[in-house]
């Protein structure tokens, strides 16, 4: 019996191309873009380098953005551009309009909600409280305020113990194949695959459970109610 649904927080609970779109007002602010290029190609650049390596990692992701003919030599670095996503991001977070209802329509049904993210702790805690987010879990965990970032199963592990329900009564809903499936699948948990890409991972196969947005869960049978 599922006793537990823990989320993750970028893609999975808030739209992260949607954030993209409102953070390219600020590119200009901080890097020289090249003359003649507008808004809307930075945005769809950008959008298509965070498809490629979003699931990888920053670094690999602003590398990419950077070859992508944006911006005039010389050109920002790939730590430079992650300095920026740390400062705007937060702030220009925006929201799925159906999470906070979902969130709310579980705990009426009587599960326990947790939330493991990556990244740094005043950043996700910013986009936390921006989003409405701050109340409504029973537990948050903040990869950069707990000490390892997700694949690492100690984060699962914590959230387990911290909510007194053994893993197997757990979900774990999330976008990233490696970090959020693989990754809580190891630490015993029912993964919910929120599908963005084609399937990555060659000698895995997909979760049985999959959705393509998180009000799908109420659908689920196990999900019913306790």
């Amino acid at each position: 019996m599922i006793r537990a649904v823990v989320f993750d927080l970028d893609h999975t609970l808030y739209d992260r191309y949607g954030t993209i779109c409102e953070m390219v007002c600020h590119v200009r602010e901080w890097f020289n873009v090249r003359p003649g290029v507008n808004d809307s190609e930075i945005a769809m650049r950008w959008i298509e380098s965070d498809k490629k390596y979003a699931h990888h990692s920053l670094h690999k992701l602003y590398g990419d953005w950077i070859n992508g003919d944006m911006f005039c030599e010389p050109l920002p670095t790939p730590e430079r551009l992650i300095d920026f996503h740390y400062f705007v991001y937060s702030s220009c977070a925006v929201p799925f309009p159906y999470s906070i209802p979902v969130l709310e329509e579980l705990r009426r049904r009587g599960y326990k909600l947790g939330l493991i993210t990556n990244g740094r702790g005043p950043v996700q805690r910013k986009k936390l409280e921006l989003l409405g987010f701050e109340n409504i879990f029973d537990h948050v965990l903040v990869g950069g305020e707990f000490g390892l970032q997700k694949p690492h199963t100690e984060m699962f592990d914590e959230m387990s113990r911290v909510l007194g329900i053994p893993p197997a009564e757990m979900m774990y809903v999330g976008d990233n194949p490696y970090n959020d499936v693989r990754a809580s699948k190891k630490a015993g948990y029912v993964p919910v695959w929120l599908r963005l890409t084609e399937w990555p991972i060659a000698d895995m196969q997909a979760p049985k459970h999959r959705i393509d947005a998180v009000y799908e869960l109420l659908e689920f049978e196990e999900l019913q109610g306790i």
